[in-house]
């Protein structure tokens, strides 16, 4: 159901101007749908990080607060 004032404004257009709009709707109901995101899955990041080798070895200078 279209309201009043929508098909009263429809109803004033001149016709190239409602063959424009008949086309501008047709686009909007039959044109590209948004594509749904997907997250990846388990080893999605797999080569995308690293860690350190000497990632547990002391830190220089912490070696009073390790004890």
């Amino acid at each position: 159901m279209i309201p009043q004032t929508l098909q009263t404004k429809i109803e004033q257009l001149l016709p190239h101007q409602k063959a424009e709009l008949e086309k501008m709707i047709d686009a909007m109901l039959t044109g590209p749908q948004p594509e749904k995101k997907t997250r990846g899955g388990l080893g999605s990041m797999k080569g995308k990080i690293w860690m350190a080798d000497d990632f547990d070895a002391p830190i220089p200078g912490f070696e009073p607060y390790i004890s």
